[in-house]
């Protein structure tokens, strides 16, 4: 994706003539007074505050196991941008009537 629109990046050759995108908006510029939040973002927001807050309160030791847990979230989700984004990566899910019968 570009200012000009999107760019078919590493084709396959080859007769289907499908290209699979993925769209994503772009997004607003967020204020303090912002409180549409993106849901990528919800928990690692929630557990930084948190732990400002038992930072404030004297609570150093909660605080630093919490940063733990914010950091953690937003390593998944840049995890997550980082595998949509690589190029050279084909998603396939196989079903099969073994993986959807009742057990």
């Amino acid at each position: 994706m570009d200012s000009n629109g999107a760019n078919v990046l590493n084709l396959i050759a080859n007769d289907s003539g499908k290209v699979f995108v993925n769209y994503q908006k772009e997004l607003p510029t967020f204020t303090e007074a912002s409180t549409d939040i993106p849901y990528e973002f919800f928990f690692f927001l929630a557990h930084a505050v948190y732990a400002d807050f038992l930072r404030m309160d004297g609570q150093h030791t909660k605080a630093l196991q919490e940063e733990g847990v914010a950091g953690t979230y937003l390593a998944l989700e840049l995890e997550k941008i980082d595998l949509r984004s690589n190029n050279n990566t084909i998603n396939k899910k196989f079903s099969t009537y073994v993986n959807r019968q009742a057990r």
